[in-house]
Parts: C-alpha cells; structure tokens; sequence
C-alpha cells in the first residue's frame, strides 16, 4: 500500500456503510458492552474495527476472541490509528477512538475472562505501530477500495458522500463503480448537487436484490416500474416523517433530473419506452407551505429560522416568539460568535509576542526530540520570519517524528475553519443581504491580483461579493462595513495572511479568496468550505460545541448585555439538556441566521419593504414572510401588532379612573397584560393585514375623501389617564430596565405599543387625549411596574 494512501476519509464517510466483517454475535457483544460506558462522538468507533478486520482480511469469532491471535488484532487496530493511512480523521480523535476500544475491551472481558488487557500505555496507538505496519503489508485491494467512503465533489469543491457501499454489496462492484462514476462525473458540474434523494434510492434497491437485479437497469419495462415503486416507497416514507409533500415533490423531481442527466442520457441505464421517468406534477407551494418538518417533539414547525416556529400557536405563545425567543436564540449566536472571534484574533497577537522573544534562524530538531524540546518562542519566530512553508515542507526532517502539526498549532494558531466560521456568522448578522454562496466564495482579490473585494473609499471599507441566484449585474453585492465590521475583516486577512503568501508561492489560485484554512493542524490550506452543523458532525467533528455554547444559556434562552465578549454566569440559572443545546445548534446555519434577522428587522420596522431591502432583494414580495413564519404568527402580526399605525389609529376617550394604576393591584404580568387587552386594544379589522397595499395596491390610490374607506384603514383604541398611566409606566420599567434580558415578552410587546401610540397622539389634533397624556406622565410610577415586567413574576 502506498504510503500517504488514506483508506477511510473520515468518519462521516461511515455513515453508509453495513457491517461486513463482524458476526452477529461480536457484534451484539461489543455494542451491549460499551453502550453503558460509550464516551458522545464515538458512534463510529465498532464500525471502524470492523472495516479494519475487512481490510486486513481478519475473520473474528465469538469463541476466537478468548485465543492469542485476537490480541494481535486488537494491537494492529489499534496501531491503524496512529496516523492518517487508515482513517483520516484528527490526531485528538484518533487518540480517543484507541482510548475507548480499549474500554470496550475490558468491558467485554467481564463476559469473556480471556480477553486481554491492555495497562497504561500498551493501548495508546504509537506503542503498537509496528502491528499495523505488518498488516498494511497483506490489505484486502478490494475491501480498502471499497471502504474509501465513495467522496463526491461539486463544482464548488463540496464534499458529499454517496450510499454506494451497500448497492456493492448487493449489485456487485463493477456496477456499483460504475453508478459512482456517472454520478461524480454529473455532480462536478453542478454547483449544489442534491445527492440525499438519490442515496435514498440506492439504499431502497439494494435491499431488493432479488426484485430488481442489474438486469432490471436494462429492461425498459421494468425500469419503469422500478422508479413508480420507489415513488410510492418515497412519499410515504415522507408522509411518515411527517415531512411536507409540497417540497418533497421538488426534491424528488430533482432527483429525476440527476437521474436522466447521469445515467439514462449516457445509457447506462435504459429510458421507458415512454422516455421518461414517471414523477409526479410539480405544483406552485406557497410561502406558507414551505419549510414546514416535524420536530423531536412531534411538533409541526416551520424549520427556516434557528428557532422552531410551532404551526399551532395562541396569541401568548405569538408574543413570546415575537419579542423574546427569536431575538434571544438570535443573540446566542451573536455572543458565541463575537467572543470565538475575540478569541482568534488574540491567539494571533500572543504568536507575534512569543514571535519577539525567540530566534528567527531555521531548527532542526533530533528526530527523537519530545514535545517539550521544542521552544515556542523560536518557532513562532520562525514562522514569523520563514512562513508557512517553514512548517508544511519537510516536517518529519525538520521536528522529527514525536512532534505533531498539531501540537505546533497550539502554539502557532494558523485558523482552521472552525476559527474563521465565527467571522462569517458575524459579517451575515450585520448584513443579511450576504448569502451562503456570497460569504463563501468571497475573493479578497480578482484574478489579475488586484485587491478588489475589500477596499478603502471616502471614509468606510467596502466589501463586495456576489450572489449566484440574481444572477448578470444584480449578482454583485456592495457592502458598505461599519468600522466594527472592517475590523473583523482585517482581522481574517491578518490571520490568513501566512496562508495567502504561501498558496500565491505556489501558484495555487486559492490565495485570492478571504476565507481560506487549514482544516486541521498544518495541513495544506484551501478555500473554506461550507460548514456543516449536524447530529453526524456534532458527533464526530465538533464534540466540543455544546460545551461553548452552554454559558450562552439561560433558563429563558435569554441574553445578557451584548456588549461583553465573555459568556454570561450564573450558577443559579438552569441550563438546558446536551440534548436541547444540540438541536440548537444544529439549527444553525447562513440559511437559518439570514432569515432570523429578517424577521427581526421585520420585527423592529414594521416593513416588508425594508427587510426585503435588508435581505437584498431587487423586487419586494407580500409574501416574503411567508416562507419564514406561519400563518397563525403573521396573522397575529398582522392584525393585532403595530403595523396598524402605519395606517392611522382612531383613539376613543374613555372617561375612567385617573387612579387605575395606583389603586388596581395588579399582581403579574399576565393580569396586567390581559385587562390591556380587554380595554385598550381591539381587534384589527382584515383590512389593516396589507397596511403596505402589497396584495392591493388599488387600496393605496384610494381617495382620501372615501370615509367608509378611511374609516375601514383605522383602528379603535380606548384610552383613558389610567389605562395611559399604566402603558407609560410598563414602557419607562422596560427603558430603564438594567435586566432586560429578564424582561417578560408581554413587557416588550406593550412598551413598544406605548411608544408608537404616544407618537400618535402627540401628531394628532385628540386635545382630550393630549390632556389625559399629559396628566398620565405625571402620575408615571416604573418602579410599581418593576416586579411585574421581569419573566419570573409572569
């Protein structure tokens, strides 16, 4: 075998694979036993024994694990992941896959006494090298061909993996290879490849053998037939899932598409006599239909923002979304985000302080050389002085063997995309107008080496990208950057730079782009890639992030002040299950933090026209908030929320109690929040749900002198010097307020009522409510209000 050759390439790659090499009762053994005591990320570490039994051509029984020869296998496994040839996956990893075989081991020795043990450092990997040294010498060609996980590029350089492992098993290799081929040779021509649906088929036939064999890919009749079963499996298994058909009819007429440009139009496989493949209609889904899956909890949600939006919502549960979940689960991100940032930039600075103490002059270390031999001073001076080539070329020469690149990056901090990541989310957060493609794909120079996607003008920094789906002269985006913005952006080049210089001497086109990284230790660098936060890759790459985000965390899912990079404390608050953290942040995305900010900016201005601006829309759509809330949520907006005084307010006087507030009592918010209701505020009529004239644009050239319809465009709202003294009170609690992450949602939904309706009343010519105002602001009293706004007296 060669000597770089990587057989697995990493542990995503596993997700698709069987068991092949391990009988059933091993494998009931080795789960039963280690599931108790099973660290979180270690969901592939079975598998990988058994794919090293495969390709080192071992046969494992229950009754020969009690025999010598097992010992010798546990040792070669465990000598495969010392380095990348068997698995490519991080050193840390490697270390802790050995670390938990190890366990599994002595587990499984309670129910078989024979079974070795492994003491101290007889289980770590580098002190049984020479085992898996002797194996790599007699490899299955074909078990290691069939193992390297089947890797599937776009034409932006994204990575997926196809099912094929099992359609080998049961169709064969020749034809599995050749499906794999048709496919990679489709989908490098394609900027966002969907491969989901087509493994799903894959899967599907493999396990039909007997029904639809190779020779039915041949057969015009019964190819047909196979695709109008596999529909009918596919729909149904998508209404099990409670997954909205709408949409799954376009995933699955795009997955006719690859199957028609890949395998029919190159005849690999045979058309139906009528040419085509059965597929169901693809229908117009309104905004409103989209996006809607079902949660852990059963739940029907809209799944576009970080927050799940339930479809089935009271108007309470509407407010707490609007005015405090949202804004909340947005702000995590944020604070996570900022200080991960903060973190990245100081890990730069402490390299150019430990740079200016130590000796610039190239070392060369003793092969033998430990860790601790090793002068960070006089690297980082290195570094600085020789760049990153000083460390890529001729590591093994230069640090010997028992240094890792690893270990040099805790030193160096050259930025891995886990590093860079938090950079994007910050830069989307300010301008949701930047698209996953646009942040992505961003390039800091243009192909003649000019500096064009970051530059100085009169007294701001601009940035520009593009964004693929507007396509021709609207595709560019112009970014005028706040100067905290600039900062970060300088912030990436400063750190990239050392990678930039050393991909231009090279001659590698990468270097022209912003966000370029190393994806672990000091490996080649390249252009980032998309990042992929999953229950896969939060078990296996990104372990760590529950643990981040854990100190965001409140009770409520509620912030503090936003201007600290450091997570808040208190041990008094309960934090939310791993389990809760996870789906959290698998929830986040671009997609998913674009769309947040929309419906916060739309929150905030009451404007479609302004969040479609924000967004970076050319043409502004009614509908585009569909998409990201449901129905039940826009109608409460809509008809109930502030937008109605974009189109005027009747406010009727009420003659009443100038005391209210003082002699009412009110014991929580809820009290107070529910008289609101009754006696202020009444419902809108469905003429204020378009106050833009969106969907009725005859509604805005109406003449002014039509009363029915003027009178149709406004709203009644009783007031009177107590219900006034009341709304005053909880907007002054909420504006002086030093806890306003504690504040209750109905304290935010009425301070801001307050202040829009005040705004009308003092525009408006009502002198009797300008004298109940007046008398109201007298009678203010915030600090009666102040037990009553905070969360923990609703």
């Amino acid at each position: 075998m060669e000597k770089n050759l990587t057989i697995i390439k990493g542990s995503l790659a596993l997700v698709n694979y069987p068991f092949t090499s391990l009988p059933g009762d091993v494998l009931a053994l080795m789960q039963r036993c280690y599931a108790p005591i099973a660290m979180d990320g270690m969901g592939q570490l079975i598998k990988l024994f058994d794919a090293y039994c495969d390709i080192t051509r071992t046969q494992i029984t229950y009754l020969g694990m009690s025999s010598p020869s097992f010992e010798r296998v546990i040792r070669g496994f465990l000598g495969a992941l010392s380095d990348e040839t068997f698995v490519d996956v991080s050193r840390a990893l490697r270390v802790s896959y050995a670390k938990e075989f190890v366990k599994l081991i002595h587990a499984a020795a309670k129910e078989i006494p024979l079974l070795p043990i492994f003491e101290g450092k007889e289980g770590w990997p580098k002190n049984n090298v020479k085992h898996w040294a002797a194996a790599k010498e007699n490899l299955d060609p074909q078990a290691v061909r069939f193992w390297n996980g089947w890797p599937v590029e776009s034409a932006n350089d994204k990575t997926s993996y196809l099912c094929i492992a099992k359609l080998w098993l049961s169709h064969g290799p020749e034809f599995a290879e050749h499906v794999y081929k048709s496919v990679c040779q489709w989908a490098i021509k394609m900027r966002r490849p969907r491969l989901s649906e087509f493994s799903a088929f894959l899967s599907f036939v493999s396990q039909r053998p007997e029904s639809w064999p190779v020779e039915a890919f041949k057969d015009p009749i019964k190819i047909k037939h196979l695709f109008l079963e596999f529909m009918v499996w596919y729909f149904n298994d998508q209404l099990a899932q409670g997954n909205d058909l709408a949409a799954a009819t376009k995933s699955y007429a795009a997955f006719i598409n690859l199957v028609n440009s890949s395998m029919l139009a190159t005849g690999f496989w045979v058309k139906p006599f009528t040419g085509s493949l059965p597929k169901p209609k693809i229908l117009h889904v309104p905004g409103a239909d989209t996006n809607k899956t079902k949660n852990t909890k059963g739940e029907i949600v809209k799944s576009k923002l970080i927050t799940e939006i339930p479809y089935h919502v009271t108007d309470t549960q509407a407010i707490e979304l609007l005015f405090k979940t949202i804004k909340a689960d947005n702000d995590i991100l944020y604070r996570w985000a900022k200080a991960k940032a903060w973190n990245t930039s100081n890990n730069q600075k402490a390299r150019n302080r430990l740079a200016m103490s130590g000796n610039s002059e190239k070392i060369i270390y003793a092969t033998h050389s430990q860790p601790e031999d090793l002068n960070p001073a006089d690297l980082c001076a290195s570094f600085k002085k020789h760049g990153f080539d000083y460390v890529k070329s001729d590591f093994a020469k230069r640090f010997g063997k028992n240094i890792t690149r690893e270990y040099l990056n805790n030193f160096l901090n050259v930025p891995t995309p886990d590093d860079l990541y938090p950079f994007k989310l910050l830069l989307v957060h300010s301008y949701p107008r930047i698209t996953q493609s646009c942040i992505d794909n961003l390039e800091l120079y243009n192909s003649k080496g000019d500096l064009t996607g970051f530059v100085k003008l009169d007294g701001y920094y601009q940035l520009t990208g593009y964004k693929d789906r507007r396509g021709g002269k609207l595709s560019e985006i112009k970014i005028k950057l706040k100067p905290r913005d600039a900062v970060r952006v300088r912030q990436v080049i400063k750190a990239t730079q050392p990678l930039r210089d050393y991909l231009r001497a090279q001659g590698d086109g990468a270097w022209r782009y912003l966000f370029i990284a190393c994806s672990r230790g000091l490996t080649h660098p390249t252009k980032m890639m998309p990042t992929n936060w999953s229950a896969g890759t939060l078990a296996t790459r990104y372990q760590h992030l529950a643990d981040e985000f854990a100190p965001y965390f409140k009770a409520s899912s509620s912030l503090t002040n936003l201007s600290s990079p450091s997570p808040p404390t208190n041990p008094c608050t309960p934090s939310l299950s791993r389990e809760e953290l996870e789906e959290y942040i698998c929830r986040i995305s671009i997609t998913s933090l674009r769309a947040t900010r929309a419906v916060l900016i739309y929150i905030e201005s009451n404007s479609i026209t302004e969040t479609a601006h924000a967004l970076g829309h050319s043409e502004v759509s009614p509908d585009l908030l569909s998409s990201y809330l449901p129905e039940p949520i826009l109608a409460f907006f809509q008809t109930r929320w502030i937008r109605v005084f974009q189109r005027g307010i009747i406010c009727m006087a009420m003659k009443d109690s100038k005391y209210l507030l003082q002699v009412s009592n009110f014991q929580s918010m809820d009290e107070l929040h529910t008289f609101l209701e009754n006696n202020a505020l009444k419902d809108i009529p469905e003429s204020m749900r378009d106050p833009e004239a969106l969907k009725n644009p005859e509604l805005a050239k109406s003449s002014a002198k039509d009363k029915d319809k003027e009178a149709a465009d406004r709203v009644v709202i009783s007031l009177d010097v107590g219900i006034l003294t009341a709304l005053l009170s909880i907007e002054e609690a909420v504006r002086i307020s030093t806890r306003r992450n504690e504040i209750n949602a109905k304290a935010l939904y009425w301070a801001k009522l307050t202040t829009l309706l005040i705004n009308d009343i003092v525009d408006g010519n009502e002198f009797d409510l300008q004298d109940y105002l007046a008398t109201a602001r007298t009678q203010i009293d915030s600090a009666q209000m102040e037990n009553l706004i905070y969360a923990a007296a609703a």
